[in-house]
């Protein structure tokens, strides 16, 4: 039988000391999702897909350069780090059918493991010019997608 809102609230309040948790817990006796609001949640996707998206039609054009790909893949992973922090990752039955958290993800994967290759031959670039002996020796690993 499924955990009750308010069971599933005091669980996760007393797992934490954030602002999330002091949240959860003034919102115990209500649903849940009152704890934040989805539209604010989901308007802080928008300027990652809005950013990026572009950037895999360009990455698979072959219309992006070393340089730009060692930069713009260090600014993903820098943008998307962010998430965590500001999303509390509720369960995907209380939040709206269109949730961007799929999309934005799917674009980050995009963008990290599309752009690897060309941002890793920049840094061994760089590294190769600086230090010869080390030229070839820089490596990166893809995001496990599980699929």
């Amino acid at each position: 039988m499924p955990r009750s809102w308010k069971k599933t609230a005091r669980l996760l309040a007393s797992r934490t000391t954030s602002s999330s948790g002091r949240r959860i817990r003034a919102c115990a006796e209500k649903n849940l999702i009152a704890a934040w609001s989805p539209k604010e949640l989901a308007e802080q996707y928008s300027p990652f897909i809005e950013s990026y998206s572009p950037w895999v039609e360009k990455a698979n054009a072959g219309l992006v350069t070393a340089a730009e790909a060692f930069r713009v893949r260090t600014m993903a992973m820098d943008a998307w780090r962010a998430f965590p922090w500001n999303d509390p990752d509720l369960p995907a039955e209380l939040l709206p059918e269109k949730w961007p958290l799929a999309e934005a993800r799917k674009i980050f994967v995009q963008v990290y493991d599309g752009l690897g290759a060309s941002a890793l031959a920049h840094v061994d670039a760089i590294v190769a010019d600086a230090a010869p002996s080390l030229g070839g020796s820089a490596s990166c690993l893809p995001i496990e997608t599980g699929g």
